[in-house]
């Protein structure tokens, strides 16, 4: 895992005090890495690709060696999340920052959220989620948005400024 490499790098620099524990989050349908996180393997195990995250959807997980070296080494964890997840997950995270993710790309948000429900990150903890993926680079999101309640609008600064404010102009 490239971040593990990175922090351990900002360690040595002096540029952080201590490592953070990581957390690898993947699809129900495509779980190789949490699979053998759970049982202990050094390596993942192939699996099924059944996911609308095409990013997360491999039947062995890459670099899985290092991925699960890092988890442990980190005391970290690893979370399994239903696509119904990741897709609850973009919506929460449009209507929250105005950040449109696809599914891989919004994975470790929906797996942050299991973690609180589940009751193995605390509210109280200082969390950092990396969110990757533009939902707009996934055409298959198209018929996903049309089925939302977020607003269509025109490519124009009127349409946008009427979507934002409706009492008109800025």
């Amino acid at each position: 895992m490239g971040n593990w490499k990175g922090f351990e790098d900002l360690l040595r620099l002096g540029l952080i005090k201590k490592l953070p524990q990581l957390a690898a989050v993947q699809a129900e349908g495509s779980p190789s890495l949490v699979r053998a996180f759970e049982m202990g393997l050094k390596e993942a195990i192939p699996g099924p690709q059944d996911t609308i995250a095409g990013g997360l959807s491999q039947v062995v997980t890459p670099n899985s060696v290092l991925a699960l070296k890092a988890l442990r080494a980190s005391n970290g964890a690893a979370v399994a999340v239903k696509d119904e997840e990741m897709l609850a997950a973009i919506l929460l995270l449009a209507r929250k920052t105005g950040i449109y993710a696809e599914p891989a790309g919004v994975a470790a948000l929906a797996g942050l959220r299991k973690m609180v429900r589940d009751g193995r990150v605390s509210r109280k903890n200082r969390v950092v989620v990396l969110i990757s993926g533009s939902g707009l680079k996934d055409s298959l999101f198209s018929r996903f948005l049309e089925n939302s309640d977020f607003p269509r609008i025109d490519s124009s600064l009127s349409q946008l400024e009427r979507a934002l404010l409706p009492t008109g102009g800025i």
